[in-house]
């Protein structure tokens, strides 16, 4: 009976957070995590992976390798900040205006 209770209130919370997430800030699926390509040779072991600010491998190439062989590069997609678009998204609901206090403590301020 008290798990039941338990795991309602813990199942009804999650369900109204959602749900006013897409009330108020829009769709959390129109938000993407933000990514990062990370390009390599499979079979290259002196090759370093990259951290690349291009989007797609073959752009990748072109700018750092033309004349290479495209087939011996890969990539991948690292996800680098999952809560980036969380705070994007309520920074609208939770904002307190535009004097943020900064200074914590005991200030004269």
């Amino acid at each position: 009976m008290i798990y039941s209770i338990i795991a309602s209130h813990a199942i009804n919370s999650a369900i109204s957070t959602i749900e006013i997430e897409k009330c108020f800030t829009g769709d959390p699926a129109l938000y993407k995590w933000q990514k990062e390509l990370m390009v390599y040779k499979p079979n290259d072991d002196s090759f370093v992976p990259v951290i690349s600010d291009e989007r797609t491998l073959e752009a990748w190439i072109d700018k750092h390798d033309p004349d290479g062989d495209k087939s011996s590069y890969s990539a991948y997609y690292m996800i680098t900040g999952r809560d980036i678009d969380k705070i994007k998204r309520l920074s609208s609901v939770l904002s307190t205006g535009t004097n943020l206090r900064t200074k914590w403590g005991d200030t004269k301020d």
